[in-house]
């Protein structure tokens, strides 16, 4: 939403409630999570209402490795690197979850 000074106000949905994702963000976690850890890809955690750091974590736990910081920060990074590679992909797969407010904007 932007009010007209050239800011744009970007709200993140955490919890899955506005957005629909189409799968994407499970889809760059797989790549990311290959390419940090060099290890195939078995179990994401459940993403709801939690951050990415969170969500990092608890899949590299998943999968026996511990979070230490140099791992964690190397997945997150990946898993942003990956979602901008996506970008065009989530435009065309994110929806409005359904029941979301009618003014949640898609751009």
């Amino acid at each position: 939403m932007s009010d007209g000074s050239g800011r744009l106000l970007v709200l993140w949905d955490i919890d899955h409630t506005l957005v629909d994702g189409g799968g994407v963000s499970r889809d760059a976690y797989v790549a990311a999570f290959e390419r940090t850890t060099g290890r195939p890809f078995e179990q994401l955690t459940d993403m709801t209402g939690k951050t990415e750091l969170m969500i990092g974590a608890e899949t590299l736990r998943l999968h026996g490795i511990e979070p230490e910081e140099g791992v964690l920060r190397a997945l997150t990074d990946a898993v942003g690197e990956e979602l901008v590679a996506r970008a065009e992909q989530l435009k065309q797969a994110g929806r409005r979850a359904s029941g979301s407010p009618q003014y949640v904007a898609r751009r």
